[in-house]
């Protein structure tokens, strides 16, 4: 199982980790929530973090749910994934131990004032949104993005643009709307990755793929 899928094996895995206290919205489709709560097990019990689930990965996942349970010390699920996000992101170096310290919330108030949000260090509602927002750029594949030009508006186009800003390639708001600005910093990616391969300000696979990279430096 992996992003994109449907089915009753994508049902029961997503069932599974609403139990494990992710949050999981819908339940037949293997989205950027389970992908999220995947890679967060993942990291939590030592396993490749590839963000796919083989068919035998969901017993082995209860028996590791099982087995942390019995712990009293258990780390809280939702850290993993702040720490995860954060890592991926290239504004944590510590290590995924669930445990919201110092480094944590360095990495947060770090994140925050890339993101242009309020530097609280405190990972609320909106932090948590824009992470996952910015996380998209990293995690979704270049290839299955859609192209976006001037004048394009959307989610797709918003997560552009928060990719635009944690990179800093642009200090615009995040409006969704594919203005002057945001075309102007594609151009600076463009510029500065050396891609021709994309028309000047369209966002295509190169592009994203550029972008991908400069989320994670």
């Amino acid at each position: 199982m992996r992003y994109g899928d449907t089915g009753d094996k994508v049902t029961a895995l997503n069932i599974f980790l609403r139990e494990q206290r992710y949050p999981i919205g819908a339940t037949d489709i293997f989205n950027e929530d389970t992908l999220n709560a995947v890679m967060d097990c993942q990291a939590r019990y030592g396993w490749r973090t590839t963000g796919a689930v083989e068919e035998a990965d969901l017993e082995r996942l209860r028996q590791c749910a099982a087995g942390a349970a019995e712990q009293t010390a258990d780390p809280e699920p939702q850290t993993f994934h702040v720490q995860r996000s954060l890592k991926l992101l290239g504004f944590y170096p510590g290590t995924l131990d669930g445990v919201y310290g110092h480094k944590t919330r360095a990495a947060a108030l770090h994140f925050q004032k890339a993101a242009g949000l309020a530097e609280d260090g405190a990972v609320g509602d909106q932090t948590r949104k824009a992470l996952t927002d910015h996380l998209a750029v990293v995690i979704l594949p270049a290839a299955m993005r859609p192209k976006l030009k001037q004048a394009d508006s959307g989610d797709y186009v918003r997560i552009l643009q928060g990719g635009l800003r944690v990179s800093g390639f642009y200090q615009g708001g995040e409006s969704g709307d594919f203005d002057q600005a945001t075309h102007n910093a594609v151009c600076r990616v463009q510029s500065v990755a050396g891609i021709h391969e994309d028309e000047a300000g369209l966002v295509g696979q190169k592009t994203w793929e550029a972008l991908n990279w400069y989320c994670q430096c």
